[in-house]
């Protein structure tokens, strides 16, 4: 539930096009979140942020529900994720 409330907020975050594309080009199955940002050629705590986005809109996956997100959390490009943990948790609501 914390990673679900951490991320919540980057889902509707307006993001750089340009920097996300960047960053999951350098991005590949079993780095870490240490190891994207280490590479990062930009600003780390604005690549932080987007790395927060890309995984908050699906674009890169962890185990969202039994690992907390933190440095250390594996990242994966390769497997989208297939459910939104987020409508499981705040379903939308219809807009009447």
């Amino acid at each position: 539930m914390s990673n679900l409330r951490k991320l919540v907020r980057y889902q509707s975050m307006v993001a750089d096009e340009d920097s996300c594309e960047r960053i999951l080009e350098q991005i590949s199955d079993g780095m870490s979140v240490t190891d994207v940002l280490s590479r990062s050629s930009g600003d780390a705590s604005g690549d932080w942020h987007i790395l927060l986005h890309l995984i908050a809109t699906g674009q890169i996956t962890f185990d969202i529900l039994h690992k907390e997100l933190n440095l250390d959390t594996v990242l994966c490009r390769d497997e989208p994720a297939l459910w939104n943990p987020f409508e499981s948790v705040w379903p939308r609501q219809a807009h009447s």
